[in-house]
């Protein structure tokens, strides 16, 4: 009886645990638009700050390219030109190759952009 209680009790600590790193997964700051859509509290962003997301740096539009921290409207027509002249990235750090990203840049944005090749096949009809 008494392990059978300990056991449950265990099992009922181990769900709450998973919860609670559930809830600070999943609760991430929402912008102006989302919160519009869910009638979620928006969090306040400063002038400075970038929504952080993840950009396929081979699909990425022009505009969305301007979303990575370090990239305005220069840097992306350079991104989208140097892939029209030279192909597509293989890997993230390919980026380097446009002129205006440096290590540094690079550094900057390196956790919020990918390469995702089953994407980029699936977009030229393989």
């Amino acid at each position: 009886m008494i392990k059978k209680i300990a056991l449950e009790g265990a099992t009922i600590f181990l769900i709450c645990a998973s919860l609670l790193v559930l809830k600070s997964v999943y609760s991430q700051p929402v912008s102006a638009n989302e919160a519009v859509k869910h009638d979620t509290p928006v969090q306040q962003e400063t002038v400075t700050e970038k929504a952080p997301l993840l950009v396929d740096i081979n699909l990425a539009t022009y505009q969305e390219l301007q979303q990575i921290p370090g990239v305005g409207e220069v840097i992306a027509k350079r991104i989208v030109q140097d892939r029209t002249e030279n192909g597509y990235y293989n890997t993230k750090s390919d980026i380097v190759r446009v002129k205006g990203i440096g290590l540094k840049t690079y550094e900057k944005m390196r956790q919020l952009i990918v390469v995702n090749k089953r994407n980029l096949m699936i977009y030229l009809g393989y």
